[in-house]
Parts: structure tokens; sequence; C-alpha cells
């Protein structure tokens, strides 16, 4: 069994004499210069302190107050100005593309200005509202193929078609197109070379220059128009092409219709032909003719007669029609357009 221990009993005397010496040594730190204890700094010290207690809470809540304030004071501060940098952006903004409109259209203004004045300074004698009319119908009807409407209203108006050309024209070159007369032929249009004859397509540096057709009406003892399509390059056939002529209410000869179709080369044709014609009575006859610049080439199909005075080549569909040509003239220029630029 351990040995239990007791505390000490304590020292009452000395604990009063610590005390007495406690008490001394604050008095003496704590009186006033006459040597007396200062009872009143010690109240208002004691009142100091319970004071500072008492108000430093409330003075720290309005410092975080106030510092709560100023941090969202500034944060509306810079959202005021994030929001005001963003209105002079978009008003920038605005104002640019305000400057490139105003730009864009004074730019537009001034094409479209030049752009009238150059065709105001391209433009050749005004023409009346019923000559408009006539030089469309010319365009319209080649441009569509009706090669027979064409010429039917050149020959019926040729009158009016004389008083184009050579009053008001002068007798010059003018590109028709949309109502108005164009010194410079260039792009598509209807250009009068006579009062009888047209050519209506495609045109640059002054020539029929694509595709092009070319019509002629003539009215001598039958009425009657010849005819170039095809594709031209600087006032010539070149390339494919057709070219003939067609008595549109027949007439005393035996051919009312002639066509040539084949290739071209500087208005001479070359190669295979297909050569078409046909009779009053609407019989019809086809030839494959070859020619090398608009000579006939004579192969071992031509026969000549006994008296060695024709050429002939029965047709392909061999009912007795026949393609005959003078011996003396077989290697003249036959095959070729005849509807010439110059």
């Amino acid at each position: 069994m351990k040995e239990r221990k007791f505390r000490k009993k304590p020292d009452l005397g000395e604990l009063k004499r610590k005390a007495a010496a406690f008490r001394e040594k604050w008095k003496s730190g704590n009186q006033s210069n006459s040597g007396k204890f200062d009872w009143r700094k010690y109240v208002r010290v004691r009142y100091l302190g319970i004071v500072c207690l008492a108000v430093l809470p409330a003075a720290v809540a309005v410092w975080l107050a106030g510092e709560g304030e100023r941090r969202r004071g500034e944060e509306a501060s810079s959202r005021i100005a994030e929001s005001e940098s963003l209105r002079v952006i978009k008003e920038s903004e605005s104002i640019r593309a305000w400057k490139e409109n105003m730009i864009a259209s004074v730019a537009g203004s001034v094409e479209e200005s030049i752009a009238e004045s150059e065709a105001e300074a391209g433009r050749g004698p005004e023409l009346t509202e019923e000559q408009a009319e006539l030089l469309t119908g010319i365009a319209d009807a080649l441009s569509d193929g009706q090669m027979e409407a064409c010429a039917r209203m050149m020959e019926e108006r040729g009158d009016e078609l004389a008083e184009i050309f050579y009053d008001v024209m002068g007798g010059q070159d003018y590109l028709y197109r949309d109502g108005v007369l164009y010194t410079e032929l260039e792009g598509s249009g209807l250009v009068l070379r006579k009062s009888s004859l047209a050519f209506y397509g495609d045109f640059a540096h002054g020539r029929p220059d694509g595709t092009v057709t070319a019509l002629q009406a003539i009215d001598l003892d039958y009425p009657r128009y010849d005819y170039a399509v095809g594709t031209w390059h600087d006032g010539a056939m070149y390339g494919y092409g057709t070219v003939g002529y067609s008595y549109y209410e027949g007439s005393g000869q035996d051919n009312q219709m002639v066509r040539r179709e084949g290739l071209f080369l500087d208005n001479l044709m070359y190669g295979e032909i297909l050569y078409e014609t046909a009779n009053a009575q609407g019989e019809t006859g086809t030839w494959n003719i070859t020619a090398l610049n608009g000579i006939l080439v004579l192969d071992d199909r031509w026969m000549l007669d006994k008296a060695g005075e024709f050429y002939q080549l029965r047709s392909n569909e061999s009912d007795g029609h026949a393609y005959v040509i003078p011996a003396d003239s077989a290697e003249e220029v036959r095959f070729q357009n005849l509807l010439l630029w110059e």
C-alpha cells in the first residue's frame, strides 16, 4: 500500500505579507507627485478601458461598413467605366459603319454618274418609238431563228429601214440594243450594214465576233433572203456554220432553197459539207460533199458525162436527183459565205 502524501498547509502569515508587499509596490507606482494614491487617475484609466472595450466593436463595425461601402462604390465605378467604354466602343463602331456606308454610297453614286456619262457619250442618234419597235422586231426574229419572218418584215417596211439607215444613222454603223443606238460595236445587239442587210449577235472591236446571224432581204423578181449563221471572228466566219438562201414565196427556178452546212475558215468552207436543196414541189435532196478552201474536191463518186461537160453526184436519197456542175468551172470557189462584213 502506497504512502499518501498531503499538501503542506499554507502559511497565512506569509500570504498576508506578500499581499501587503504587492499593494505597497502598486501604490508606489500609482501615487501622484505628492506621494498620495491618485484615485481619480485610477478611475479615469479604468473608465477609459471600459469605454474602449465598449466602443471598439462598434468602431470596427463602422469601419467594416465603410470599407464595404467603399468597395461597392469602387465596383460600381468600375462597372460604370466599363459600360461607358462599351458605349464609346459601340458609338465608334456605329460611326465607322456610318462612314463606310457613306463612302460606299458616294462611291456608288460616282460610279453610276461615270457610267451614265460614258453611256451618254457612247450613244448615237435618237430613235422614234416606231423606229425602235421595228429594230426590236428584227432583232427578236433573228434571235429566235425566224429568218423568213425577219425577211418579210424587212421587205414590207423597207422604206422605214432606209430612213433609219440613211437619214437617222447617216449610213454609219451603230449597235442597237434595248431601244438605243450605240456608237461602239461592243457586246450583243443588232447592226444594220445596209437597209436590207442586218447582223445580229456578238460584237467585239467593232466587228462580228462570236455567235452571229447575218441576213439580207432581196426582192428582185421574187422575194428571197440570204443568210449566214454560225461562229464568227474578227468579222469573218470561223468554225461551224450554215449559209444559204430561200425564196419564201416561190420562184421560177428549180431550187427554192439551198443550204450548205459545215466548217468555215475565213468565210471559206473546208472538209465535209452537207449540201441540201428543195424545189418548188417541196422535194428535198441532200449530198455529202468535200471542199478545200471553198473549192469542190472531186472524188471517185463524181461522174463526168460522155461529152465531158458536166460532173454530177447522185443525192443521198438516190431518187433521181443529182448535183450537177460544169466541168470548166469545177475549180471555182462556190462554198463560202457571201454576206461579208467588209
